[in-house]
């Protein structure tokens, strides 16, 4: 899905177990593209994370990164500033974490990736979670694009 925000484009984003940059070709790998996480019931490997102002949470420990594909519309001479936000749903659509971030393209640079890394997957119970891509125009942020993760529970039949 492509949506263009005045001048930029989102042209994709993936979920990845991890992703490496050719330094000679500036090419990029995406290794293990993550469309669901299966969790052994008798090993469930959750962590508690709380803080003062926050209620407690549970989180999958697993190291993932999401990356995302942008285009600049104007002249590659321009830079360009834009705010992202990401969301994570969980499956009742309730928002268990948000990352704000903020990217610059440089003058000279028709194309970016971003990459954000993660070391743990907030969790509430099984089944599918969102990764909602939001972008700042103007005043509020719009969604651009929803990248689906599958969380599933099984019996480890030992």
């Amino acid at each position: 899905m492509t949506k263009e925000l005045n001048n930029l484009q989102h042209i994709w984003s993936v979920l990845c177990m991890n992703s490496v940059i050719d330094q000679e070709t500036n090419n990029i790998s995406l290794n293990n593209i993550l469309e669901e996480i299966q969790i052994k019931k008798n090993i469930i490997n959750l962590v508690s994370t709380s803080n003062k102002n926050s209620e407690k949470k549970e989180a999958i420990l697993i190291n993932f990164e999401l990356v995302s594909f942008w285009k600049k519309l104007i002249s590659k001479e321009e830079k360009i500033h834009f705010e992202t936000m990401i969301k994570i749903l969980d499956p009742e659509g309730e928002v268990l974490h948000t990352i704000p971030q903020t990217i610059e393209m440089k003058e000279n640079i028709e194309r970016f990736r971003s990459r954000i890394k993660f070391n743990a997957m907030p969790f509430t119970k099984p089944g599918g979670y969102i990764f909602q891509i939001n972008v700042k125009k103007e005043k509020e942020f719009i969604e651009i694009g929803r990248i689906p993760l599958q969380i599933k529970i099984v019996v480890d039949k030992k």
